[in-house]
């Protein structure tokens, strides 16, 4: 379990890190908003292996994996912050095709947080014996990550923000 977590968190710092290239890339303007978004979004991100030692650590108890839950949705949020200022600018130098990149990691940074806040809603409400489904809304989260990425093929730029 502790290898799991481990590359589960690996794998997300590793979408993190592409998100965050993409929105450089593609989307990102030097605007006071935005370069404090990304310092709040680069402490997110380094402080996500600590909430994943916790969560080992103290073997999945709740209070540690409502830690990771939330680290995980505040992480996405901000990124989705941007991504999502990102294209609201509607830079005219990106082309449908750059503009839907943005806009489906902008889609899979929502499902994130709407992962973790469905395992903080567990946690909070549910006896005790049943916070072990929190921990499994995030391994349903990449299969749904993974059909959202293939459904979501095209969408008519008329669709995007």
């Amino acid at each position: 379990m502790r290898f799991l977590v481990f590359f589960v968190t690996f794998t997300l710092i590793s979408g993190y890190w592409f998100s965050h290239y993409r929105m450089f890339r593609l989307a990102f303007q030097p605007q006071t908003l935005d370069v404090i978004l990304n310092f709040v979004f680069l402490a997110l991100t380094a402080l996500l292996p600590f909430t994943m030692q916790v969560n080992i650590r103290f073997g999945g108890a709740p209070i540690a994996l409502g830690l990771y839950a939330s680290n995980l949705m505040l992480t996405s949020l901000v990124m989705a912050a941007l991504l999502w200022r990102g294209l609201a600018r509607r830079d005219p130098t990106l082309s449908d095709q750059e503009r839907l990149s943005l806009w489906q990691a902008a889609l899979r940074n929502r499902i994130l947080v709407a992962a973790a806040a469905l395992a903080l809603v567990i946690m909070q409400f549910l006896p005790t014996p049943w916070t072990g489904m929190a921990a499994f809304t995030f391994l349903l989260m990449m299969p749904v990550m993974l059909f959202v990425r293939r459904r979501v093929k095209a969408v008519p730029a008329r669709f995007l923000p």
